[in-house]
């Protein structure tokens, strides 16, 4: 295993997590905003 290869599978974990916050958050945004209508 190479030594670069951890750090890739954190920034890989990192933007997994990133990117389900993002749109958990947008689900619930949008969420928001069809009950304020």
């Amino acid at each position: 295993m190479a030594p670069g290869d951890d750090i890739e599978e954190e920034i890989g974990l990192f933007h997994d997590r990133l990117a389900g916050t993002i749109s958990s958050t947008i689900s619930s945004f949008g969420a928001s905003t069809l009950r304020l209508r």
